[in-house]
């Protein structure tokens, strides 16, 4: 009993140095449920490390959980934004940034991850053309990904069934059929 909880207690002050910070975040904490064989300590995974706003919290406690398994992957981030364009543009809009970062940060967490990425563009004048512009704007937001850090081969450009959205379309509607979809998967 005294050499399991010397072994505990040695363990959590191991984890505690472990989770105060990573090299890409510096005082970042482990989550709740993170497994942390990335520590040097395998089969042990915190619980309740942090509160809402990630501070830590005092009452943290290490549990051991013999059935995990040694290096546990990172569960792939599941995101989907949508990126909007003035007419007959292909130029990203700075209100639109965030939603650049948020997609090639979920990709960074998970490097098996991957992003979808589809172009549309409203019906106004030819279709031929706008055509050419939804695939454009997809391009520029694959550029755009692509300059935060992720790497090209792991993006992917999916030809929508309808790139061109109706002609007919109020302009509330052509506003939203002029944008890029992405999805991290």
């Amino acid at each position: 009993m005294k050499t399991k909880l010397a072994v505990l207690a040695s363990t959590a002050l191991l984890l505690a140095a472990c989770a105060t910070a990573t090299p890409e975040n510096p005082g970042r904490f482990l989550s709740h449920g993170e497994t942390i064989a990335r520590c040097g300590v395998a089969n042990y995974t915190f619980r309740n490390m942090t509160d809402c706003s990630g501070a830590p919290v005092a009452s943290a406690k290490v549990e051991n959980t013999e059935a995990a398994p040694v290096i546990a992957a990172a569960p792939v981030p599941s995101l989907r934004k949508q990126i909007y364009f003035a007419s007959g543009s292909t130029k990203i809009a700075k209100s639109h940034d965030a939603d650049i970062v948020a997609a090639t940060d979920a990709m960074k967490v998970n490097p098996a991850a991957r992003v979808e990425v589809q172009g549309y563009a409203d019906g106004t004048g030819d279709p031929v053309k706008n055509e050419a512009l939804s695939k454009r704007r997809a391009k520029a937001v694959q550029t755009a990904i692509v300059a935060h850090g992720i790497d090209a081969s792991r993006i992917e450009l999916v030809k929508p069934s309808q790139a061109v959205g109706e002609e007919a379309a109020d302009a509330t509607q052509k506003a939203n059929d002029r944008r890029v979809e992405i999805r991290v998967y």
